[in-house]
């Protein structure tokens, strides 16, 4: 039973997998940040991460917005795929997402009535990656234009999970704007964040599409997902967060990224954040095709085949009923007037 016991405890731990990818920024014209999420959401999930075990924040539904030259698709303007293809599930959008509900995911500190689909639950042996993009400043992420996630706020947030053992390891990453001072508060042995600029530096878009009249992503988020594209998740296993770093160097993402952490960053093995540890399948390059359908055409011939439903069924029933009540009603009528006058 001990050696049971232990087995399935390992297993566990294993696969415990969970992800918060968010993109804090609404208008169509921050259309890469959607792009940025999207290519991590999608990078997590090729590699066995399930919709359950990931929290994904949009502020907007940026595929379907009027000024969207492809109807329901987004592109990162490098590769043909649709990114928004595919089961794409959004847990927090639109006025759900501020500052008080990033900090309730970290924290777990919900409302009762929150569906547990919006709840990352996550124990002490969880391996947590934390993906956040954006508009950022010193200190500071904006949310949705108006409202802001402060460093110490993240900072707390994070003391409050690792107290309430809300995950075993911790990997953040950011990509915005002076995205290093985030970071300011962040100070735990099991957290490990890299960040796309240090404090002082602008991260840079990258790529243009003159039908969208936009940026399609930015140069960290693309070339960090670019990295893993097209491969296995064992081809992955032995890549650490070192060998991210020099394959990002300043003058491909335009700023110079941050890494900060109690371990160096050679002993940080990105697969066991981004995938699942137990998958060993190959995860193929991302590649759907929608299924061209034929437009519906009413059909006013023959009637044989509207006379076996059971709407048209129903219909002649109704008639009848309908009729039979006329003609109750009018010979109670001619009785009434027989004896009354």
């Amino acid at each position: 039973m001990i050696y049971l016991l232990l087995f399935l405890n390992f297993f566990v731990s294993a696969t415990d997998n969970w992800a918060i990818i968010l993109n804090s920024s609404k208008f169509y014209f921050n259309y890469r940040h959607t792009v940025n999420a999207l290519l991590i959401y999608q990078m997590i999930k090729r590699y066995g991460i399930q919709d359950d075990h990931i929290i994904f924040m949009l502020p907007e539904n940026v595929a379907c917005h009027p000024r969207n030259s492809y109807p329901g698709r987004m592109y990162d303007g490098k590769h043909q795929e649709d990114i928004y293809a595919g089961n794409i599930e959004v847990d927090y959008r639109g006025q759900d997402l501020t500052p008080e509900s990033i900090v309730r995911v970290l924290t777990g500190r919900h409302d009762p009535s929150t569906p547990i689909s919006k709840r990352l639950r996550s124990g002490p042996n969880s391996k947590v990656f934390f993906f956040m993009n954006g508009h950022g400043g010193d200190s500071f992420l904006k949310i949705q234009d108006t409202m802001v996630l402060r460093n110490v706020d993240l900072g707390e947030a994070i003391k409050e999970m690792n107290a309430k053992e809300r995950f075993g390891e911790l990997l953040i990453i950011l990509d915005t704007c002076q995205a290093f001072s985030m970071f300011n508060y962040v100070d735990l042995p099991n957290v490990y964040t890299m960040a796309s600029s240090l404090t002082g530096q602008m991260a840079k878009s990258y790529g243009s599409n003159e039908e969208l009249g936009i940026s399609m992503t930015d140069h960290f988020s693309y070339f960090f997902s670019d990295i893993f594209r097209g491969k296995s998740y064992d081809s992955i296993k032995k890549m650490n967060l070192k060998h991210i770093i020099d394959s990002l160097p300043s003058n491909l993402i335009m700023s110079d990224i941050g890494y900060k952490a109690k371990v160096s960053a050679d002993k940080i093995k990105i697969a066991g954040y981004i995938g699942e540890e137990l998958d060993r399948t190959y995860i193929p390059e991302l590649s759907y095709t929608i299924e061209e359908k034929n437009e519906f055409k009413w059909n006013f011939g023959s009637r044989k085949a509207e006379e076996k439903s059971s709407f048209y069924t129903v219909s002649r029933f109704n008639s009848s009923v309908f009729a039979a009540t006329t003609v109750l009603i009018v010979f109670q009528a001619i009785i009434f007037l027989i004896n009354y006058l």
